[in-house]
């Protein structure tokens, strides 16, 4: 378990996700029934027995799984059809408009 100090100086207030699945992606099996702090823009602790500051945010995770560091691995891509085909009016790939926001 990681610690470090838990504050509001980031303008943040602490926040903490409870019994959540945790996976750390470097090749440890998952842990369960996890807390995780988050405070000062980072994870101030993990563990089952993590001490919560008083008012602290408390979001029960239940059912749920963190794997911290992933972000944003699914994106689409979309471009203006025109510069790349004039007669396009919508995206480049006009048979899957129909899947993207409009």
């Amino acid at each position: 378990m990681r610690k470090s100090r838990v504050s509001a100086g980031d303008g943040l207030q602490p926040c903490a996700i409870t019994h959540v699945r945790v996976i750390a992606g470097h090749g440890t099996w998952a842990k369960e029934n996890q807390t995780v702090l988050l405070g000062d823009g980072r994870m101030a602790a993990v563990g089952r027995h993590v001490k919560l500051p008083a008012g602290v945010t408390v979001v029960d995770g239940r059912g749920h799984t963190l794997i911290p560091g992933l972000v944003g691995r699914h994106d689409y891509m979309v471009y203006p059809a025109p510069k790349v085909n004039p007669a396009a009016k919508e995206t480049i790939y006009p048979e899957q408009a129909a899947s993207l926001p409009r």
